[in-house]
């Protein structure tokens, strides 16, 4: 039985990386290689890209971007915030009404403590969600998966819906009205890095409710074909839970 080394998880396939990247859990020494080696795991992203931005065949384009996903969220930890928002859609929220308040408790009950030891750690888990290649991969899965359903099994698509479902929930925070600057001085910046900061200070600063922060109004994810149908092949369906 081969050991698994760096260099072996860089020169697999892109069907075997995305067999490996379902059946292993975040403890196993695949997760751990790639955690712990950036090259690696950039090595194997590229891999997985090439095949799900390529590849005529559907169900290798969801393995790999399925894959993709999966492992940006367990290298960087995001996958406990998706795990947060499983406990949450447990009693949805109203997310076209909510208010500073609201957002702010939203916020807490989604990131879990082990995510708030390190600032650092907590904005690439959040640039796992919402940064380029996350978007890459949930593009490829929801154009994709049709309504029918997806050509690989739920089970392996559900990580991805959810954390695409996540990802649009973060998009559509809303910072353009925000009434108060970073508490430790300064403006948020644009984009995932402002982003990750004024997240990182509502969950970690219970004083701190930033006025003119809310979701965006016009948000309504099952009017997006492409995520719905991913949400769906998924297990995840919203209209049953509300929206």
């Amino acid at each position: 039985m081969g050991q698994v080394t760096a260099d072996s998880i860089a020169s697999k396939s892109s069907a075997d990386l995305a067999e490996d990247a379902a059946s292993s859990g975040p403890d196993s020494t695949f997760y751990q290689v790639l955690t712990d080696d950036p090259a690696t795991k950039a090595t194997v992203l590229a891999t997985l890209a090439d095949t799900y931005t390529t590849s005529p065949d559907p169900a290798a384009v969801q393995a790999a971007a399925a894959a993709a996903a999966k492992i940006e969220l367990v290298t960087t930890g995001a996958d406990a915030l998706v795990n947060g928002l499983v406990s949450v859609l447990a009693d949805p929220p109203d997310f076209t009404t909510m208010d500073a308040s609201s957002v702010a408790g939203l916020v807490q009950d989604l990131i879990p403590a082990e995510l708030l030891a390190s600032e650092a750690g907590f904005a690439a888990a959040l640039q796992a969600l919402i940064g380029p290649e996350a978007d890459a991969a949930y593009a490829a899965l929801e154009a994709s998966v049709t309504g029918s359903g997806g050509e690989i099994s739920a089970s392996i698509l559900g990580g991805a819906a959810q954390g695409a479902f996540l990802a649009s929930v973060l998009d559509a925070i809303d910072m353009s009205a925000l009434a108060v600057s970073d508490p430790d001085g300064g403006a948020y910046a644009p984009g995932a890095a402002g982003l990750a900061a004024l997240l990182w200070d509502i969950a970690t600063k219970p004083a701190f409710t930033p006025t003119g922060l809310d979701i965006d109004p016009g948000y309504d994810p099952t009017a997006d074909a492409g995520l719905n149908n991913l949400l769906i092949a998924g297990g995840l369906d919203l209209t049953a839970l509300g929206f």
